[in-house]
């Protein structure tokens, strides 16, 4: 009686994971093949490169690229702080400064912001930390 209650035990078992295999495992990926047309490929030379069509990020009339936030810039050295100031107004950032050691940097996009970080890279000794908007 033990056995054959074991059995029907393993026999439901079995029918749940086949009926439920789809939860449980990962479905095949399907991975759409190109063919590719060995004939068609050729190689182009510098002046053929150099007439292709520019590549444009953003579309014309698109709006400008979304701010990302404000930030702190601080703990210069009186020398640094002029440095970084100096710096980021050619990287056309709007700044003002909070006291002697601290910059304020308002309505970064994206860019700007990978800029400051690669920026603040020459001062190791200065942090970046976000902070709400005016």
């Amino acid at each position: 009686m033990k056995i054959l209650i074991w059995f029907l035990v393993w026999i439901n078992l079995g029918l749940l994971v086949l009926f439920n295999s789809d939860l449980v495992l990962p479905t095949a990926t399907t991975i759409s093949r190109h063919e590719i047309y060995p004939e068609k490929i050729q190689l182009l030379s510098s002046e053929q490169i150099a007439a292709l069509p520019k590549r444009i990020d953003h579309e014309v009339g698109a709006p400008p690229p979304t701010t990302t936030a404000c930030f702190v810039w601080g703990n210069f050295s009186n020398n640094n702080i002029r440095e970084a100031q100096n710096a980021i107004t050619k990287l056309g950032i709007k700044t003002s400064s909070i006291n002697a050691t601290i910059l304020s940097l308002s309505n970064l996009t994206e860019q700007q912001l990978m800029a400051v970080k690669q920026l603040q890279s020459k001062f190791p000794q200065t942090d970046l930390n976000q902070v709400t908007c005016p």
